[in-house]
């Protein structure tokens, strides 16, 4: 029966093969292994238990970083994109011009311009 391995990623944390039980590694591999919970093995290991070689394991890992670098940044991006949305709409509404700069300027500057804001949010709570 052949198994399926999905790469998570490197980890840092885990130091121990979870297969031969070498300590004290820079990094381990952290595998799911036929859907199941992550085991953490060393490079070598984890060549072995996938019938592989460790360069392979080696760019897998690094895929899988990569994708969760992706992942993470554009979460961010998603985060800080909601976080200003407030503050654009509020600047379309009361500033005048095409463009946040412009907007900021014509409310007296980016100092006055926020403490409207600010006071704007505080009558709407």
């Amino acid at each position: 029966m052949l198994m399926s391995a999905k790469f998570l990623g490197t980890c840092d944390d885990v130091n121990v093969c979870d297969c031969c039980g070498k300590k004290d590694l820079k990094a381990t591999v952290a595998l799911s292994i036929d859907d199941g919970e992550a085991v953490y093995y060393g490079v070598v290991c984890a060549a072995r238990a996938l019938k592989t070689d460790a360069k392979t394991v080696r760019s897998e890992t690094r895929k899988a970083d990569d994708e969760k670098h992706r992942a993470k940044m554009e979460a961010d991006r998603l985060a800080h994109e909601a976080k200003m949305r407030p503050w654009q709409e509020f600047l379309a509404k009361h500033g005048e011009g095409r463009d946040m700069f412009t907007q900021i300027q014509s409310l007296g500057g980016f100092k006055v311009a926020w403490a409207k804001y600010e006071e704007n949010n505080l009558k709407i709570v």
